[in-house]
């Protein structure tokens, strides 16, 4: 998937623990996740993102995954509605692509 860069905040829900982080990349496939705690590897995660001008949230839930290229965690989406699909495709289309 094209990756678009971004700047949203995200809550993740880990358990009963709640962490905000931000999301500097994205794609129709999951995101890039810069937060201070410490995820997971293959960890199961739900998240709620922020659109970039704020007026949409999308939840989803994903799979923390490690990048060794970008030595970054990311969230991979898991069964994404095409309604979340839509509404993210619409986000990107006013976004930088990503190197």
């Amino acid at each position: 998937h094209q990756r678009y860069n971004i700047k949203s905040e995200v809550r993740i829900s880990l358990g009963d623990k709640e962490l905000v982080g931000s999301v500097s990349s994205i794609s129709l496939g999951g995101v890039k996740i810069d937060t201070e705690a410490l995820l997971e590897n293959g960890g199961i995660v739900e998240m709620n993102i922020m659109s970039p001008d704020g007026k949409e949230r999308v939840q989803v839930l994903g799979k923390v995954v490690w990048s060794q290229e970008r030595k970054s965690y990311g969230v991979q989406f898991c069964d994404i509605a095409e309604t979340q699909t839509s509404s993210i495709s619409s986000w990107t289309k006013r976004l930088v692509r990503s190197s």
